[in-house]
């Protein structure tokens, strides 16, 4: 039979026990494991809802700029909700992005026109 000693009374008891016979304590995984158990899971909540809140930034850009570009005149939008989607704190590189994503699936809104020479 294995046995190993209980923390509080030091007597030797049972390896599988989970309550020392003798003082009744609880044996079995110490305060430390819980708290570096719980400190490990809230680091992964904060990485997750870190990612996820980057994510809900874009979707919210791309909202704001697909509407933007739908209610301006056709040679001003571009321009202006590049623009206003900076002034508003988005970064250059999402923007930019969102612009090109735009452009590619709304080519006949953002042709230019052709000019004639004066």
């Amino acid at each position: 039979m294995a046995e190993k000693q209980c923390p509080k009374c030091k007597m030797m008891i049972d390896k599988d026990a989970t309550k020392c016979p003798h003082c009744r304590s609880t044996v079995g995984t110490s305060k430390s494991t819980w708290v570096v158990l719980c400190g490990i899971i809230f680091i992964v909540f904060l990485l997750w809802v870190g990612s996820s809140s980057q994510t809900d930034d874009k979707v919210i850009l791309k909202d704001f700029f697909y509407h933007c570009m739908d209610t301006m005149p056709k040679n001003e939008g571009p321009l202006f909700c590049t623009q206003s989607a900076l002034g508003r704190k988005f970064k250059f590189d999402d923007v930019e992005a969102i612009l090109k994503q735009y452009v590619a699936e709304h080519p006949e809104q953002t042709k230019k026109k052709k000019t004639k020479p004066l």
